[in-house]
Formats: structure tokens, sequence, C-alpha cells
């Protein structure tokens, strides 16, 4: 039902100009029920305003409001969901960038003499052009796929989450680079730190994504967002890992032995080709996948913490 975090978001966004229209989407969009959404514009709008008694529903019950997160398997049943019904989008998105790296171990291979005959100081250029280039690529492709995710109800195709993504590629560099930092600084600091650290800010490029907010305030709303769930969250990406590692193993094998027949038989440079083809695939394919389940993980705890606003004294 509606409660004084709504009817603070309600007011907060009005000021900032935000249309009705805008605000009810935002909230339809993560779990509230329009008849609540209905009944916080009213009070928000007439002070005077008195609800009406409601009969409880069966929705009341949700996992939104008794403050469980959804299981791990239910999550992966529905994540399924998702990445079948968007599939060929969602495998277009991933393609991009596993292709250009594909083919760029195509070029190298075939290019190789030529480009150990080149003068010394060309050699790091373009091995620095081309990191950034396909860094560029990386993560316009990787915010695509979740603006993908993000609007899947709206059924938007690959070319329109690429134009989506393009405005927000500075700002996603810039938090996925603070994340970086912070769990490499607590990865060195005996490593148990560098795993509380990727948990705390596993959801701040989705926050920049679906909340617009960048820089050290993704980070603090999703350590916010994760405080009392901490393990939870952890299990459940544990959960993941466990059910993929089965299937890994037994696909590095096949590889593994593919490989050693093909180096025989056509030249270690083929068998080259056929690994980073085998990766290629594995790549564009799991992707997806896990960037569906971590976006909706993401979507239930941000419906289980509401809307309240996280702004801390100080980010250090």
């Amino acid at each position: 039902m509606a409660n004084q975090q709504l009817f603070d978001y309600i007011k907060q966004e009005t000021n900032k100009g935000s249309s009705k229209n805008q605000i009810k989407k935002g909230l339809s969009s993560a779990g509230w029920r329009e008849a609540d959404i209905d009944e916080a514009f009213a009070a928000v709008e007439s002070p005077d305003y008195i609800p009406a008694p409601r009969a409880p529903m069966a929705a009341d019950t949700n996992p939104i409001e008794d403050g469980n997160l959804i299981d791990a398997f239910s999550l992966l049943k529905k994540s399924f969901k998702v990445y079948k019904s968007r599939f060929w989008t969602l495998i277009g998105i991933s393609a991009v960038p596993a292709l250009l790296m594909f083919l760029f171990s195509l070029a190298s291979i075939s290019l190789s003499a030529k480009i150990q005959a080149l003068e010394a100081p060309f050699v790091p250029m373009m091995g620095l052009l081309w990191f950034l280039i396909s860094l560029s690529i990386q993560f316009w492709s990787q915010i695509a796929l979740l603006c993908a995710i993000k609007g899947r109800n709206e059924k938007i195709e690959a070319g329109e989450s690429f134009r989506r993504a393009w405005p927000k590629i500075n700002s996603f560099a810039w938090v996925s680079i603070l994340t970086g930092l912070i769990v490499m600084g607590g990865l060195m600091l005996f490593i148990i730190p560098g795993i509380i650290f990727s948990i705390w800010f596993c959801f701040a490029s989705y926050i920049l994504i679906s909340e617009n907010i960048g820089g050290m305030g993704a980070l603090t709303r999703s350590r916010a967002y994760v405080q009392g769930y901490w393990w939870d969250i952890f299990w459940r990406f544990i959960t993941l890992g466990l059910i993929l590692i089965g299937p890994f193993i037994i696909l590095a094998m096949i590889l593994e032995m593919a490989t050693a027949g093909i180096t025989l038989t056509a030249g270690k440079a083929n068998a080259s080709i056929f690994s980073d083809f085998i990766n290629f695939l594995i790549t564009t394919f799991l992707t997806p996948f896990f960037a569906t389940y971590s976006f909706l993980l993401y979507e239930n705890l941000k419906q289980l913490k509401g809307f309240s606003t996280f702004e801390p004294k100080n980010k250090a």
C-alpha cells in the first residue's frame, strides 16, 4: 500500500519537473501497484484526501512486502524466460564485442609477420589504440545489453538499445573504473575485503542505467541496497556459478581435446582460430544470461528497499 516513502518520492520527482505520467511509469516498472500509485498521487495533490479501506489482496503477500529476495532457482527460471523471449536482441548485442575480438585474433594471426616487421614505436601505439577502441565498444555493448533488459517490456531492438546506451558510455566507464579500483584494493588486503566490496558495489552500473545515478553516488546506493542482504546476494551468485561450472568443465575438456587434434592435423594457427571461435560462441551466449540474472536480482532488491533516498553525509 502507499506509504510515506512513496509520497516523498512523488513530491521529489514533481519538484524536479517530472510529469505525472513519467512518475507513474517509473513506479509501475519498479513493481508498485496502480492502486497504490493513484492513492499516493491523490494524497500528495489533496492533503485532505482520506484513503478508502481496501480488502487484503493476494499480491500483498508477495516477496517485496515480506522482505525476502527471490530465491535462486526462481530467479534462474525468470532469467531464462526473459532470455528466451528477447533471445535474438540480446544475442545480437552480445555478439558485437565478441565478434570484434574474434576478428582481431584472426587479423593478428594472418598479419603477425608484418606486425613484427614494423618499427618498435608503432607496435605499442597500435596496441594502445586497439585497446581503447575495443574497450569503448565493450562498454557500449554492455550498456546496450542492460538497456535491452531494462526495456524488455517495451521490446526494444538492438539498434534502439545501442542508441540509448551511447550517451552513458563516459559515465559507465567512470563507474567501472571506480568499482574496479576499490575491488582491486580490497583484493590486495588479503582477498576477503575484495569479495565484500565486489558484492557491495556489484549493482553500481545497473543503478547508472536504471536510475541515472553515476560516480560515487551509484556505488554508495549499491551498498545501501545490498545492506542487510549481503549473504543472500552472495549465495545467489554462487548458485549461478555452480550451475554453470559443470557445463564449463565438460566444454573445456572437449575444447582441449579438439584443439589438440586440430594442432596435430592442421597446425597451431588453425587450432588457435578454432579455440577463439569457441570462446566467441561461449561469450556471446552466456553474457546476456548472466546480465539478465544480475539485473533481475537488482530489480528485486530495489523493490524490497523501496524508494528511500540514499544520501550519505560522506562517501569515504
